[in-house]
């Protein structure tokens, strides 16, 4: 038995973050796994550091993030899975068998954040609704209601008791139902509980662990990790493992910390130890790993080697390092000199890079690059929930500002779109609050980005959302192989974004299948970030290139390009409609971006000039929601535009103007309307047949403050009375 923890295997298999890892109480041969992806697997072992994935349990609909095991019984001797998830329901499956749940427990509002079980075969469970709920022959006996925030942490101890932690920052004693204690001393949420000799440990976001007696006092605090400490349990020797959002597992003796592992990725989720000794943990790179300290489990020379290299080569933001002087820094001949003790990080310059060295056991081993921080990586809470992000958006003078949390993997515009709705801000405020979230994190990329970085987008400019990297995470939640993108597509994928840069680059007839696969042919709502993709591709090429002639899916015809449109991204089709309210703010929005940069694109000036009023037809509706679609009508103000097209625009804008509410579209419509009406009489008639002249004499000029409004609605009148 070796002293130190090295890799034993890796398990591959999920396509998110693992979030829940468990052994299997009375079978140490099986390990169970819970994801981002939804789903659940099980891993059984082939032999001293080989697992093989057995099962796999599909019954979520959203993120899997708890998990336990029940011991076998007589009815079940494979024994019980039981995952909680995001959905806000509890399944339970059969080890054995993954076809469905053989129970679900419904009861839980919210995320089900956290399981544990007792020796009486109780299901515990935490949420996100602030409860713990106690579930006995698949009906939940006691609900336990005192935490003022999400329930992250829970401990089954003997007497039907249940510690619970909480993003309140305190941790509770339950008994019946009851409260019995509350223990107060973490600075920030409590994550994570586990027995200790001396009591129990905890772990919090704070970035300590603190051991408690069961009399409240806290008799120990571990300091050592960086950031959020999400998991700690107490390995059979007694000593403590603890993991957490600075890359790294750590082995504590007492309150020493002994040895510290490395992963090559940012946040490690979870873990749990086997009895005998070694410890498997999910990371948010979608592994799962086992260290040991046996050398018969230790991973063979390939893999030890493919694990360092992966360690080594990730990047390390500076921001967790603290301020880093290169020039004071020393050169590689530092290496020479051993470590003071183990686990020592040290700094080196090598040429212009800055490299980190940890001392372990008896060797320097590299960890990584030290790399300007791009945003702080310490994640960010709101509401008891985890971001990248939490923005303070200033609306009103004077007025606390909103917090706008925001993850780097959402779409910055649906995230927009959100936070308007939420608080219930004027639409024009889309644009300006996407482009804040995209300037202000710049220094994530999503995808393949390289090359992607100095593209300029006419709405968002360079710094612009990369959506290859949705794509893939949409993809790997696609049932239907059909429509799942292979490797070879993910490949062309990839290709077609990396050439969107240069407008001269040719793109393949397989990369834009790709293309049109995910925009035209995934379920509905999952095609925005192949509209995203579509908008940018759209601008500096010709539609026919992109649709030559032949393509099967606008049957053979170029010209049925605006109808095919309308119907994969189904516009709405009358003013305020509610349709629009619940699910179309993305597609539609992006719909209206591929005809604006149709627009600004000299090659289809053509194809739009003998389409304006099938254009017209599809963005009129839009105009409340989207200052896209308002782009859009303004644009085909200026072109040459039918007598028909004319009066249609003047008496839908006129009628329009007449409901709206919001300064910014009022000011928007007028605009337009002064330059549809100023350019063709049979409009001007059209408007004055809708009694425009008298509705903005009597409402908008004598009631509105809002200068510019007052301003264009004297010339509006100017030009009706001409």
């Amino acid at each position: 038995m070796t002293k130190f923890f090295t890799l034993s295997s890796t398990l591959s298999g999920h396509s998110q973050d693992v979030k829940a890892v468990a052994v299997v109480k009375h079978n140490q041969n099986v390990v169970v796994s819970a994801s981002r992806d939804k789903a659940v697997y099980s891993w059984t072992r082939e032999n001293q550091n080989t697992f093989n994935l057995q099962n796999r349990y599909l019954s979520h609909n959203h993120f899997v993030n708890s998990l336990t095991t029940l011991k076998k019984s007589n009815e079940y001797p494979n024994g019980l899975i039981v995952s909680g998830s995001a959905d806000k329901t509890i399944n339970v499956f059969d080890l054995s068998n993954s076809s469905e749940p053989i129970y679900s427990l419904i009861g839980h509002t919210d995320n089900v954040c956290v399981l544990t079980s007792n020796e009486n075969g109780d299901i515990i469970s935490g949420s996100w609704d602030k409860t713990i709920r106690i579930w006995r022959d698949w009906t939940c006996i006691y609900t336990c209601k005192g935490h003022e925030h999400a329930v992250w942490g829970l401990l089954a101890l003997n007497d039907d008791k249940v510690l619970s932690a909480s993003a309140d920052k305190t941790i509770k004693l339950w008994k019946n139902g009851k409260c019995l204690q509350t223990f107060i001393g973490h600075t920030d949420v409590v994550r994570s509980l586990s027995l200790a000799p001396q009591g129990f440990i905890s772990s919090s976001n704070d970035g300590t662990m603190r051991v408690w007696t069961f009399d409240g006092e806290c008799v120990a605090e571990l300091v050592g990790h960086t950031s959020f400490v999400y998991a700690v349990k107490t390995l059979p020797s007694g000593e403590f493992v603890s993991c957490g959002e600075d890359r790294s597992i750590r082995i504590w003796d007492g309150s020493v910390c002994t040895q510290t592992l490395h992963l090559p990725c940012v946040s490690v989720w979870c873990l749990d130890v086997f009895d005998n000794g070694d410890i498997v943990c999910g990371g948010n790179d979608s592994h799962v790993r086992i260290f040991t300290r046996s050398e018969e489990r230790r991973a063979n020379s390939t893999d030890l080697k493919a694990f360092d290299d992966a360690v080594s080569a990730h990047a390390i933001p500076s921001n967790q390092v603290g301020d880093v002087d290169k020039n004071k820094l020393p050169g590689l001949d530092a290496l020479n000199s051993p470590g003071k003790k183990n686990g020592q990080v040290i700094m080196v310059r090598n040429g212009e890079k800055v490299e980190a060295h940890q001392w372990d056991n008896s060797e320097w081993q590299k960890i990584g690059e030290v790399v300007d921080a791009v945003g702080n990586t310490k994640k960010k809470m709101y509401n008891n929930i985890e971001y990248d992000y939490v923005f303070d958006i200033d609306i009103d003078e004077g007025a606390p500002p909103l917090k706008l949390p925001y993850n780097v993997t959402e779409n910055p515009y649906q995230t927009a779109q959100n936070f308007i709705h939420l608080h219930e801000l004027p639409q024009g405020y889309l644009d300006q609050i996407a482009n804040f979230i995209t300037s202000n994190t710049k220094g994530h990329s999503i995808g393949p980005t390289a090359s992607t970085s100095q593209y300029s987008d006419p709405f968002t400019g360079a710094g612009r959302y990369v959506p290859a990297g949705k794509i893939q995470s949409l993809n790997s939640d696609l049932i239907e192989t059909d429509l799942k993108l292979t490797s070879n597509e993910l490949k062309n994928l990839e290709s077609l974004v990396s050439k969107m840069a240069n407008e001269k680059s040719i793109l393949s007839m397989e990369e834009l299948s790709v293309l049109k696969k995910i925009a035209f042919c995934w379920n509905f709502e999952k095609r925005f970030p192949g509209f995203d993709v579509f908008r940018l591709v759209v601008l500096k090429r010709k539609l026919t290139n992109i649709f030559p002639e032949g393509d099967s899916l606008l049957q053979g015809n170029v010209n049925n390009f605006f109808d095919f449109l309308k119907d994969k991204v189904n516009f709405p089709t009358e003013f305020h409609s509610s349709k629009w309210e619940k699910s179309l703010e993305t597609n539609v929005m992006l719909g209206l971006r591929i005809i604006c940069n149709l627009f600004d694109n000299e090659f289809n000036l053509d194809l739009i000039s003998t389409y304006l009023l099938k254009l017209y037809s599809i963005v009129q509706y839009s105009w409340k929601n989207s200052s896209n679609a308002q782009l859009s009508i303004t644009v085909l103000c200026k072109n040459n535009i039918d007598d028909s097209l004319s009066v249609d625009m003047a008496a839908n804008l006129s009628e329009f103007l007449k409901l709206e509410i919001e300064n910014e579209n009022k000011f928007r419509c007028l605009v337009t309307l002064g330059k549809l009406l100023d350019m063709n009489e049979l409009a001007k008639e059209a408007a004055k047949l809708s009694d425009l002249e008298n509705f903005l004499k009597q409402h908008n000029l004598a009631e509105n403050s809002d200068e510019r409004i007052v301003g264009v609605g004297r010339e509006v009148l100017h030009i009706l009375r001409k």
